[in-house]
């Protein structure tokens, strides 16, 4: 048997509520149960539930236009979570999620979760600080190592009408990347340069790395 807090608490945005706080997520939880090689979310679909995995494990997949297969950029099992970030920008699935296993998971609606951010406003903040942070680590760690030149490795390309742009960060660490990911705000270019998942380099015209970071994680569109 699990504790529905104590699973809860794994998540970072949520363990800093308190018990009273845990009390009103768990009351607005949904528990189900996924077969293996069942199709949770699929690229494409509504940005509208986040999921917490009890027990099981799934992977986070993509489809190239140019791949033949599918290309797996993540395992999540027992305690990791996925979705939270559409529930703050209510956009489309950018990658499908499917079980390798038999799972158990909690669904947290949109409906659901806006209510607990109404009571706890603090927890969005959380998120965003969250998200910030590793990326900065990831930079942190890149300063560490010899800047290295072009691997010709293919770009990276998207649009953050079709893709959260932190996701799109978060793919290229999980699945060890090479390459560019170039993203475009009105008159404004910026540039993260990959290798093996690292970021190693961001570039926004004359702006430090930190502050060229910030710039494009506030970007609403691009």
């Amino acid at each position: 048997m699990f504790q529905i807090s104590e699973v809860l608490k794994k998540v970072p945005f949520f363990r800093t509520l308190g018990k009273d706080g845990i009390d009103f997520v768990v009351e607005r939880l949904k528990f189900r149960a996924f077969d293996e090689n069942e199709v949770i979310v699929k690229v494409g679909d509504p940005g509208d539930k986040m999921y917490i995995i009890i027990n099981g494990k799934v992977k986070v997949v993509v489809y190239p236009e140019d791949a033949k297969e599918e290309q797996v950029i993540a395992y999540l099992g027992s305690g990791d979570y996925f979705g939270e970030m559409s529930l703050l920008t209510g956009e489309p699935r950018s990658a499908s999620v499917i079980t390798t296993e038999p799972s158990e998971m909690f669904i947290l609606h949109k409906a659901d979760f806006d209510v607990i951010v109404e009571r706890f406003p603090s927890i969005t903040l959380s998120m965003g600080k969250i998200m910030s942070q590793r990326l900065r680590d990831t930079l942190q760690k890149a300063a560490q190592a010899v800047q290295k030149g072009a691997t010709g490795a293919p770009a990276v390309k998207g649009s953050l009408q079709d893709k959260q742009l932190v996701e799109v960060l978060k793919f290229c660490e999980n699945n060890s990347l090479n390459g560019e990911v170039i993203v475009r705000s009105g008159e404004e270019e910026g540039r993260l340069f990959y290798e093996k998942g690292v970021l190693q380099n961001v570039k926004l015209g004359d702006l430090s790395e930190d502050e060229a970071l910030d710039r494009m994680l506030n970007w609403e569109e691009g």
